[in-house]
């Protein structure tokens, strides 16, 4: 709660600012306990079958998967990206990107944007932990 205050006080602030779109991004970096976990972890997402054709030991570096529809009747879109993390290793970085978009000539732009944040801050960080928790528990089913 502590920082969708202190996002919607700057919207507050730049009332006047025209807004077409609001990302809530959930990034959270997970260290694997050996690097074979973290291979699995690859090799799930990314089959190695079809690039060994092709390349020579081939590895996940990054995977962006955009859901186009939402559920919510918004316009927007969901979109994850999972990577090799820089901060922990053997780990990986996943990142959800939860969009909305409004229409650019909409008049109290701001207004609306604060709207949509209010509404949708929990919904969105509860369903970035949802999605988290299953890509990190994938092989645990």
């Amino acid at each position: 709660d502590v920082y969708k205050r202190q996002v919607l006080s700057v919207f507050n602030i730049l009332y006047h600012t025209p807004m077409t779109k609001l990302g809530i991004n959930i990034d959270v970096h997970y260290r694997f306990d050996t690097i074979e976990e973290w291979n699995e972890y690859g090799h799930t997402l990314a089959p190695k079958q079809i690039w060994e054709k092709c390349l020579t030991k081939p590895g996940l570096k990054s995977l962006t998967i955009t859901q186009s529809e939402r559920e919510d009747g918004n316009i927007g879109f969901i979109q994850v990206k999972t990577e090799a993390s820089t901060i922990t290793n053997p780990g990986i970085l996943i990142s959800v990107n939860d969009h909305f978009e409004i229409g650019s000539e909409e008049p109290n732009s701001s207004k609306i944007i604060s709207q949509l944040l209010e509404e949708n801050w929990d919904k969105s960080t509860e369903r970035a932990q949802f999605i988290i928790e299953n890509l990190i528990n994938f092989d645990k089913d």
